[in-house]
């Protein structure tokens, strides 16, 4: 047995289902029917000013006739005594639920909420426990009042069913020819869909490899067209390097000639009043000259004279002086003379070395 509470606030559920409807007053004194719906009390809370009201009634009224089902409507008051005796006597009783089967379905409301009063006043509730039975939209019967006895309810809801049977029988024909011709379209829809779905990946897979051979063809040319950039970049390197390493050869030439114009001579012999010094230069490359300097000449003239062998290479470089550590940098002061520099007196040996810090 199925149970619909289509409620929009607090839901009523049958002790058959999941909770059951708020315990009653046991006092045994009857409550007063709610406040009408053209009332002072309920102007703030009537069936008419809520456009949404009859949607609980009328959906079960509804689901029931889709389903081609009887509906039984229970009005439940909690403050009448007889309700709670016959929600324990009747609507609890096992041999109900097998009763109804799966024949009805049933729509609870409280009398205390707005349904409920809705459902109270469309329906001309008299006194509590009620409950009536449709089918479709026609109300079979009604039941009412404090003498509703379980072998009673089930004697007028038999009677209820099989008069409404005709008319049910109708309506389950009616329904399954209408769920045949659902079942049909349904099918043929699926049917349809399929066919789209299977053309669609069709289309798809040729699309995704017209787009995957595209974007190999695009890569296969991108590919192409980086090698041969990379080519003319590489040339053009190559090219670059071979005239950045001519210039460089062109100045360092140039310097050289510069450096051998600003060179003096060689003392071979000098006068008795004349002090010269006596060089012997060691390149960077391990090639050895020997040269005679006036000691009145100017530190530079050493690095002018490292700068002119052939061999030099354009490296930076500093002069040291000495045979083993320690030994001391010379340094490039156009300032300073040979005479000095102690250690450049004499017949000393000037060493070239890449620059390892400060000169001193």
């Amino acid at each position: 047995m199925t149970f619909n509470f289509l409620r929009h606030e607090q839901q009523i559920h049958l002790p058959y289902c999941e909770g059951e409807i708020p315990s009653a007053d046991r006092s045994g004194t009857a409550a007063a029917p709610p406040p009408a719906a053209g009332s002072s009390a309920a102007a703030s809370d009537s069936v008419s000013s809520d456009p949404l009201m009859p949607k609980g009634l009328e959906d079960a009224l509804r689901i029931a006739q889709r389903s081609a089902k009887f509906l039984l409507v229970y009005v439940h008051s909690q403050h009448h005594a007889g309700c709670r005796l016959f929600l324990d006597g009747v609507l609890s009783d096992a041999s109900f639920a097998a009763f109804l089967s799966e024949q009805v379905l049933v729509h609870a409301v409280d009398v205390d909420s707005r349904e409920g009063r809705y459902v109270y006043h469309h329906l001309d509730v008299k006194c509590f426990p009620y409950v009536a039975l449709f089918v479709k939209r026609t109300r079979l019967l009604d039941l009412q009042g404090d003498g509703l006895t379980l072998d009673l309810v089930k004697s007028e809801l038999a009677w209820g069913i099989e008069t409404g049977g005709a008319e049910l029988a109708e309506e389950i024909a009616f329904v399954r020819e209408r769920e045949a011709r659902e079942w049909e379209r349904l099918q043929h829809q699926r049917e349809f869909d399929e066919a789209m779905r299977r053309d669609a990946e069709r289309e798809a897979a040729l699309a995704a490899e017209r787009a995957r051979e595209a974007e190999l063809q695009r890569e296969r040319e991108e590919q192409a067209a980086a090698a041969v950039r990379l080519a003319a970049e590489e040339e053009a390197a190559r090219q670059q390097a071979e005239r950045d390493a001519a210039e460089r050869v062109r100045r360092l030439e140039l310097d050289k000639q510069a450096a051998l114009a600003k060179l003096p001579p060689s003392v071979a012999t000098a006068a008795a009043d004349v002090a010269t010094t006596a060089i012997r230069l060691t390149s960077l490359q391990g090639s050895r000259c020997d040269y005679a300097f006036e000691t009145s000449q100017p530190l530079s003239v050493l690095y002018v004279l490292a700068r002119s062998r052939p061999e030099y290479d354009g490296r930076p470089f500093e002069l040291v002086v000495g045979a083993r550590p320690p030994l001391e940098v010379v340094r490039d002061a156009p300032d300073r003379s040979i005479a000095s520099v102690p250690a450049l007196l004499g017949r000393v040996v000037v060493t070239m070395r890449e620059p390892r810090g400060a000169s001193s």
